[in-house]
This record gives C-alpha cells, sequence and structure tokens, in this order.
C-alpha cells in the first residue's frame, strides 16, 4: 500500500501529544483545531512537522495507541469516478 504526504491522516491526542500540538501553535492559536474526542486530522507532511521532533525510542506516546488513520477512502469518496480512477495515492 502506497500513501500520499498530502494525503489526510487523523489522529486522537494523548496529554503529551495535545502539549506538542498547542505548543507548535504557539503564537497563532486560531489555528489549533483539536475536536471535542481530541481528534486532529491534518495533511501527513504536517503531522511529520509538528510530531517528528517528539518522536522517538521512549518518548511520551502521542497518539492514542500510537495509531495514525489513514483517511484515503474518505478522500476518494469526495472525488469524481474519474479522479478516483487517476488517483496514485496508494496501490
Amino acid at each position: 500500500m502506497k500513501i500520499n504526504v498530502n494525503d489526510l491522516v487523523t489522529v486522537y491526542l494523548t496529554e503529551a501529544g495535545e502539549r506538542t500540538y498547542r505548543a507548535h501553535f504557539g503564537t497563532w492559536p486560531d489555528r489549533i483545531k483539536i475536536g471535542e474526542d481530541k481528534s486532529v486530522t491534518t495533511e501527513l507532511w504536517d503531522l511529520m512537522v509538528i510530531f517528528g521532533n517528539t518522536l522517538y525510542n521512549g518518548c511520551q506516546i502521542p497518539f492514542k495507541n500510537n495509531d495514525i488513520e489513514i483517511q484515503i477512502e474518505k478522500e476518494i469518496k469526495n472525488k469524481s469516478k474519474k479522479e478516483a480512477d487517476d488517483y496514485e495515492g496508494f496501490d
């Protein structure tokens, strides 16, 4: 399976993850978009930028169950059939 760094992903933040997320946007609090269930949906590349330096062996886990949900199916459903046929985000 392939994914593209522009594909949408969703994570559910732990307390440590929420601290990291809020600290990342420090001076831009209007950019903070956390759901009531502590979910964040963004492009994969953005997730890497926000959390990359906090992910290492023995780190405080930023995502519940260490899960990252790939939102490819949602994107495909929103595209026309032709766009879906041409989509190269996965095999």
